[in-house]
């Protein structure tokens, strides 16, 4: 990419990557590295022409965040607080004016789109 002095390289990390949450420590440092490389990577990569982003698709209810219950009742929180408040971190999360709800492969094809 660097000789062709051109290119787009598109990581995926998740929206647990953009901030700190109490669980799971591993899955989020993960996430964090991700995007910490990733704009590592932006900054070495920009003079050759080279474009790097990360993807970090919102909130997605799973059975890891169901074990955020225990987390709630511990610290004596109601589930549904904690979850409001998670999605209300997400910058274009629900009742955003200009959010438009997109499979994660749309918004990889339109980054990766050397015309974007």
């Amino acid at each position: 990419m660097g000789g062709r002095r051109s290119g787009r390289i598109v990581n995926i990390a998740c929206a647990a990557g953009r901030w700190e949450s109490p669980n799971p420590a591993a899955c989020n440092t993960s996430k964090h590295a991700v995007v910490g490389m990733t704009r590592c990577a932006a900054l070495e990569n920009a003079a050759l022409g080279v474009n790097v982003n990360t993807i970090c698709p919102s909130f997605v209810e799973t059975d890891m965040i169901a074990a955020l219950k225990e987390h709630a009742d511990a610290v004596g929180v109601a589930f549904e607080e904690l979850i409001a408040a998670a999605k209300s971190r997400v910058p274009m999360g629900p009742g955003s004016a200009s959010r438009r709800k997109l499979p994660t492969s749309r918004c990889i094809g339109a980054v990766a789109n050397p015309t974007a």
